[in-house]
C-alpha cells in the first residue's frame, strides 16, 4: 500500500508553507482533500500559536519623580509612568502599570494616567520601577529611579548662591550695595525659611522672602 505524504516548512516568525501529495492511486479524491484540509488547519492553528513568540514587549518608562530626587517625610508622592504596546501588536492592548518600591509592588493603575499617590515611603533610600502589562501577558520594566526621603535628623542642607554684586565690583563710598542671592531647599517639598549675607565673615544683614535681597548701607 502506498501512503500519501506531507511536507511543511515553518520559517519563525515568517509564513508557513505546506505541500500535500498523495501516491494512493485508489484513494478517493475527497479523502485527500479532507486530510490535507484537517492538516492544514491544524498546523496553521499551531503556526498562529508559534507567532505569538514573535509578539514585542510592551515600553514603559518613570516620568515621575524625578532620579535621585529627595522630599522631606512625611510626604504624598506622585509616582507617574508613560507606557505603550508595540504598534506592531496589532491584537495587544495594555492592560496596567505597576508601580514598585525596592521590588515590592505598591500600586497599579489600569487608566491611561498610570499614576498613583504613595504616602508609605519611609526614612531612607529607595528604588522605583514600572512594570507594563498587555493583553498577551508580555510584561516590561522601566528603568529604576533613586529617591530619596529625609527627616529632622537627615535633612539635606540648601544651595545658595551670591547673584549681585558682581565679583569684585568697586564702589565708592557712601554707597547704598544691593545684596541679591539665590537659593533653594534639596528636598522638593522644602522650603527655605531664610537667607543671612556675610562680609568679612560677619553677617550684616538677612532676607525671609524671594527675591533674597538686601541692601547694605556703608
Amino acid at each position: 500500500m502506498q501512503i500519501s505524504t506531507l511536507r511543511f516548512e515553518f520559517v519563525a516568525f515568517g509564513p508557513l508553507r505546506i505541500y500535500f501529495h498523495s501516491n494512493m492511486n485508489h484513494r478517493p479524491a475527497s479523502a485527500d482533500s479532507y486530510i490535507a484540509r484537517a492538516l492544514m488547519r491544524l498546523l496553521a492553528l499551531a503556526a498562529l500559536t508559534l507567532s505569538g513568540v514573535a509578539q514585542a514587549a510592551p515600553t514603559v518608562s518613570l516620568t515621575a519623580p524625578g532620579d535621585g530626587w529627595a522630599y522631606n517625610a512625611p510626604v504624598t508622592l506622585s509616582l507617574k509612568a508613560s507606557a505603550a504596546v508595540d504598534p506592531a501588536d496589532t491584537g495587544a492592548t495594555l492592560l496596567r502599570v505597576e508601580f514598585y518600591a525596592d521590588g515590592q509592588l505598591i500600586g497599579s493603575d489600569a487608566t491611561t494616567a498610570y499614576s498613583l499617590a504613595w504616602n508609605g515611603a519611609s526614612v531612607g533610600s529607595h528604588v522605583l520601577t514600572a512594570k507594563a502589562v498587555d493583553s498577551l501577558g508580555q510584561e516590561a520594566l522601566s528603568a529604576p529611579r533613586t529617591l530619596i526621603i529625609t527627616d529632622s535628623t537627615s535633612n539635606l542642607a540648601p544651595t545658595v548662591s551670591l547673584t549681585a554684586p558682581a565679583n569684585s565690583a568697586k564702589y565708592a563710598l557712601p554707597a547704598d550695595i544691593t545684596l541679591t542671592a539665590s537659593a533653594a531647599d534639596i528636598e522638593k517639598n522644602g522650603v527655605v525659611t531664610q537667607v543671612e549675607f556675610l562680609a568679612n565673615g560677619q553677617v550684616v544683614g538677612s532676607a525671609t522672602t524671594r527675591p533674597f535681597s538686601f541692601v547694605w548701607s556703608n
